[in-house]
């Protein structure tokens, strides 16, 4: 999972372009959180104002003309949801144990891409034009 995050700024938000894993570590968190809140107000405080329609996101996800990547278009909310995922649900889990069970992944590896998503869009932001 110590891939580098690619992202891109497209209109309005931003371009993911996400490996097999990192997306299949999005939907079994999000999976994993909407077992444990399950209501849309619990998902708003977790998440955000756009983290009720995650799943919805995620599904929007298409297969790249060339290479194994998936393609995620995002608004700068949405992508505030993905980030809010991957950095609180580590704490929902009382042991590492627990977590890869459910989740498929270490703790580290969401920390690793919430990490990316943040150091990809930083440099998007803020490079010189």
């Amino acid at each position: 999972m110590r891939i580098k995050m690619q992202i891109e700024g497209i209109a309005g938000g931003y371009q993911l372009r996400l490996t097999e894993s990192q997306y299949g570590l999005l939907v079994n968190s999000l999976s994993a959180l909407t077992e444990m809140i399950d209501d849309e107000m619990g998902l708003e405080v977790v998440l955000g104002g756009s983290g009720g329609d995650l799943r919805n996101l995620l599904e929007r996800a298409e297969r790249a003309v060339a290479g194994s990547r998936l393609i995620l278009n995002v608004r700068r909310e949405e992508i505030h949801g993905i980030y809010a995922l991957l950095v609180s649900l580590p704490e929902f889990f009382l042991s590492e144990e627990t977590y890869y069970w459910r989740v498929g992944a270490f703790r580290e590896n969401s920390k690793a891409l919430a990490v990316g998503i943040v150091s990809a869009v930083s440099e998007i932001e803020f490079r010189p034009q």
